[in-house]
């Protein structure tokens, strides 16, 4: 049995041997490097060491932890709204097939649930838009419930949809926008690594757990390959109901000379 830590990157887990971290750190200033490889972000000063940060995120083939923020805000937002317009179709029979929910909004209810952070004003956000979306749904769903038997309920259902909820919807989608940047810098962990001669820092989302790994019970992953030629795994092990992909070493990329 050996030490791990276990990390997430987006919706993935991962465990690192515990004899590799030196330390896990809130994410430090960040210094570009001119033509460096683009899975490394940049550099930091840890300890009076220039170190350079490699991004997890980048290194698994994923954007950015603030560009995947703004994504997720900007679909979601276009989801409201495109939402609200089905919903009006439908009240005025434009479309029979009726109001299907919006996998943009699904996805950010489920991170909206699931999000929490220190910052005051972000969690401010977060927990205004929570009752908001939900009464925006429940509200168009009495709005249709109301078409046949009470049109004008229906429509006043609607107004309030359109002209109280999505406006108030939008100004904090609009929040969460500005402030994503803060939020990358206060969810994320960098984990100072050290295997022989290698030592960097590696940009995780969030550091989950410390869990016992005994070697016997991993399965091994055939496709390692798509991780590319800086991360070798030992394989997967499922844990709690979710899989762990158990990582072996760490390489830090270099750019290729032209």
């Amino acid at each position: 049995m050996k030490d791990y830590i276990v990390f997430r990157v987006a919706d993935n887990h991962y465990a690192l041997d515990v004899a590799f971290v030196e330390r896990i750190i809130q994410p430090l200033p960040v210094t570009a490097i001119p033509y460096s490889h683009p899975y490394v972000e940049g550099m930091v000063s840890y300890e009076k060491k220039v170190t350079k940060v490699l991004s997890f995120r980048k290194l698994t083939g994923l954007s950015g932890y603030e560009e995947g923020l703004m994504e997720l805000f900007s679909k979601a937002a276009s989801g409201y709204a495109e939402w609200t317009q089905k919903l009006k179709s439908v009240l005025e029979g434009e479309n029979a097939l009726g109001l299907s929910s919006d996998v943009r909004i699904a996805a950010f209810g489920e991170w909206l649930e699931t999000f929490s952070s220190h910052d005051a004003e972000v969690m401010a956000l977060v927990k205004k838009l929570r009752p908001l979306q939900a009464k925006l749904i429940e509200r168009g769903k009495e709005a249709l419930w109301a078409k046949q038997s009470d049109p004008l309920k229906a429509d006043v259902l609607f107004a309030e949809c359109t002209l109280a909820i999505l406006p108030q919807i939008m100004e904090q989608m609009e929040g969460l926008m500005r402030h994503a940047k803060r939020m990358a810098e206060h969810v994320q962990k960098m984990i100072i690594y050290r295997d022989g001669e290698e030592f960097f820092a590696i940009k995780v989302d969030t550091i989950e757990d410390m869990a016992q790994i005994d070697s016997a019970m991993l399965l091994q992953v055939e496709e390692v390959s798509r991780m590319g030629p800086f991360l070798e795994m030992e394989g997967v092990v499922e844990r709690e109901g979710y899989l762990i992909n158990v990582i072996k070493t760490v390489v830090l990329p270099v750019r290729e000379a032209a």
